[in-house]
């Protein structure tokens, strides 16, 4: 065996002359191994895609259920804002009743006290001088 010329050279391997009496089998072989690694490589590929869809619902599954969780605390949120809206208003009013009540109330303490003055003082004018009633003549 002769070496041949550099240029006919294959990634550092050198070509040889000669028949090669395994090569059917050798290339059956090779087209299994091949075969094995692509239907390898076609089921990890096909895992990943049922992998990546059983995330993807499972993410949606959870998405929605934060966003249902999340309404029903903004629901209740809002209903507790609504009841306060209503029993501040309610509390108000009862203060304006109140204080309206109040008012009218001490309007007439007034008036009472001046018809008692009035009626005191009229009173007064008919009595005549004082007269101390603990005191004898």
């Amino acid at each position: 065996m002769t070496p041949e010329p550099r240029h006919k050279e294959i990634s550092s391997l050198r070509i040889f002359n000669g028949e090669d009496l395994h090569f059917h089998e050798r290339r059956k072989s090779m087209m299994e191994v091949q075969r094995k690694w692509l239907d390898l490589q076609m089921k990890e590929i096909n895992d990943k895609k049922v992998k990546d869809k059983q995330e993807k619902k499972l993410f949606d599954f959870q998405s929605f259920r934060i966003n249902q969780a999340q309404s029903e605390v903004w629901d209740k949120k809002e209903e507790i804002k609504r009841k306060d809206r209503v029993s501040t208003r309610e509390f108000n009013k009862r203060l304006a009743s109140q204080s309206r009540e109040r008012k009218i109330s001490e309007k007439r303490q007034k008036a009472l006290l001046e018809l008692e003055e009035l009626d005191y003082l009229r009173d007064a004018r008919n009595l005549g001088p004082y007269v101390n009633p603990l005191k004898d003549y």
